[in-house]
């Protein structure tokens, strides 16, 4: 069952519910109308916290998107900047352009495995 599917299901329960008992028991005191109404009112307030939970879900896949593009934004500003190496470079600069690039692939493959793990734990 989807979040979804949950929140009709509720509704439908807590309308059903409201129905009976108005139709068959609306006589306050009546045990029967009693638990009705009851029914009803655990059902509205269990379909309102689903749809918080979906919206809090929502905002939450928003805002891993939002760190997601920051994340491949940064390693890739960052890897321009390593593969600039058009100026005229001393062996010192070599080697630091060297360690640049290998930091900057392990960033790309650390990026890489975080997106992946980051979607396999999203939430649906």
């Amino acid at each position: 069952m989807t979040l979804d599917e949950a929140i009709k299901h509720a509704e439908e329960v807590a309308e059903e519910n409201e129905k009976r008992a108005n139709w068959f028991w609306a006589k306050e005191g009546n045990p029967n109308y009693e638990n009705r109404v009851e029914c009803a009112e655990e059902h509205r307030q269990l379909a309102e916290w689903l749809k918080e939970l979906k919206a809090y879900r929502e905002q939450g896949n928003a805002l891993m998107d939002g760190i997601l593009k920051i994340i491949h934004s940064t390693i890739y500003d960052f890897m321009d900047v390593c593969d600039d190496d058009e100026s005229p470079l001393t062996d010192k600069d070599k080697l630091l352009l060297n360690i640049n690039k290998a930091i900057c692939n392990n960033l790309k493959s650390l990026h890489e495995q975080f997106e992946k793990n980051i979607r396999e734990f999203e939430v649906k």
